[in-house]
């Protein structure tokens, strides 16, 4: 898995890496970004067809800054729109 340098150290790549390889350097079956927002908006989520929108482009790149930047990212200051947008 390719790395990314970041202040206090390096962090395995989110996005822009390949998705075979993520997953098994991971050790998880589903990438933790696809869980945390499915497992916050079948929670949360209470808008029909969330899954089908395009989110806002603003909203969807804040969302992933917050993912890539943040070793402890906390999705779930976002609104459930922008998490199903967004994925």
């Amino acid at each position: 898995m390719k790395k990314v340098r970041r202040k206090g150290g390096n962090k395995e790549k989110v996005f822009g890496c390949d998705l075979a390889e993520h997953i098994s350097v991971s050790c998880q079956d589903i990438p933790v970004v696809l869980r945390s927002c499915s497992e916050f908006i079948e929670e949360n989520g209470i808008v029909d067809g969330i899954y089908r929108l395009s989110g806002v482009s603003s909203n969807t790149q804040k969302l992933r800054c917050v993912c890539v930047c943040n070793d402890n990212y906390n999705i779930f200051s976002q609104t459930s729109d922008n998490v199903g947008r967004g994925m």
